[in-house]
C-alpha cells in the first residue's frame, strides 16, 4: 500500500487545515447584524451593551435577533480588535476615523 486512504480518494486537498474557532462561529452568526450595529452607533454615538442588545431585538426582524448579551458582546469585542469599536466606560462607539495631518 503506497499512501493512505484519504491520499488515495485525493480528499487531502479537500480536508480543512483547522477547525473553526469559537470567534469564527460568532462573526458567522452576528456578522449579519453588524451595519445594524454600525448604523446604531453612528447615529447614537455610543451606546452600552444592555441598550444595543435591547434595540437589537426590538428592531431587527429580518434576520431576527436572537442572540444573547455574551454573544453581543463576544462580536462586539471581535469588531474592537478589526479596529472597528472602541469601549469607553462600558459605552460602545465607532472607533474614530484617524484625523488627517494639517497641511501648512
Amino acid at each position: 500500500m503506497h499512501g493512505s486512504r484519504v491520499e488515495e480518494l485525493g480528499l487531502e486537498e479537500d480536508a480543512p487545515t483547522q477547525l473553526p474557532t469559537a470567534i469564527d462561529s460568532l462573526v458567522l452568526e452576528l456578522g449579519p447584524y453588524e451595519p445594524y450595529i454600525m448604523g446604531m452607533l453612528t447615529n447614537y454615538g455610543g451606546l452600552p451593551l444592555d441598550r444595543l442588545h435591547a434595540m437589537l431585538k426590538l428592531f431587527v426582524v429580518s434576520p431576527k435577533y436572537d442572540k444573547s448579551t455574551e454573544q453581543l458582546a463576544g462580536f462586539l469585542s471581535h469588531l474592537a480588535t478589526q479596529e472597528k469599536l472602541i469601549v469607553d466606560n462600558g459605552v460602545w462607539k465607532k472607533k474614530p476615523a484617524p484625523s488627517k495631518p494639517s497641511e501648512n
